[in-house]
This record gives C-alpha cells, structure tokens and sequence, in this order.
C-alpha cells in the first residue's frame, strides 16, 4: 500500500490520468488503480518502468517505509544471490538501478561481498 500511495502521489503531482499513466506502460488504467489501490503488487521491472515515466529513482517509492514496515527480510544467503543475479545483467544502466533499488530495501546489500566470477567467465 505504501508503494501505491507513492506511486498515487507522484502521478498527481504530475498532472497525469491512471489512463495515461497506463497508455505508457501498455497496461489499462484499472491495473494502475489496482497498483494504486495496493490490490496487486508491483514487479521489481514494473516499478523500475514507472521510475523511468516519472523520471524518479526506483528507491523513491519505498521513501518513509521504516525498519519492519515490510514484509520478511532476506536471509543472508539472499544477499549473495541477488549480487550474482545482479551481475549477470549485461545492461549497466539497469544494473545500476536495480542495484540502488535492492540497497533501499535492504541496508546489508551494500556490505556484502562482490559476487565471485561466473564458472567459465575470463578475468
């Protein structure tokens, strides 16, 4: 709910309509209500699409949700695979974000370790 009340007020501030929001993204104005709503959750891609439509980072969304205002945290063996998941992403750009989106979510991210190279990958 916190992401949609988020996501609700920047679409506002910006003069734009849950069906112009929705045209951009190829989706329908009830699906954006639905985000809005909390009814249905927002995908990490879709949170980042709607980043780039209002030109804020991905991180502006979870802005104000304090320490247990969300659901579990990951474990620790979490970390790992989200920065080997990560490095796999050829895009530096998307990388770049979804990284900033992962550190806002989880403080610990940032600490841990660099991922280890691929088997097969030169270096």
């Amino acid at each position: 709910m916190h992401i949609g009340n988020r996501l609700r007020a920047v679409r506002e501030r910006r003069g734009m309509t849950l069906g112009g929001v929705g045209r951009n993204l190829g989706l329908t104005y009830q699906q954006i209500r639905k985000y809005e709503s909390g009814e249905n959750r927002l995908s990490a891609s879709r949170l980042y699409n709607l980043s780039l439509l209002f030109q804020v980072e991905p991180g502006y969304f979870f802005a104000g949700l304090g320490p247990g205002d969300g659901e579990c945290a990951p474990e620790a063996s979490g970390a790992q695979t989200l920065s080997a998941a990560l490095s796999r992403i050829d895009n530096p750009e998307v990388r770049h974000h979804l990284k900033g989106l992962i550190e806002v979510l989880d403080v610990g991210f940032a600490e841990a370790p660099a991922p280890r190279n691929r088997p097969g990958s030169t270096s």
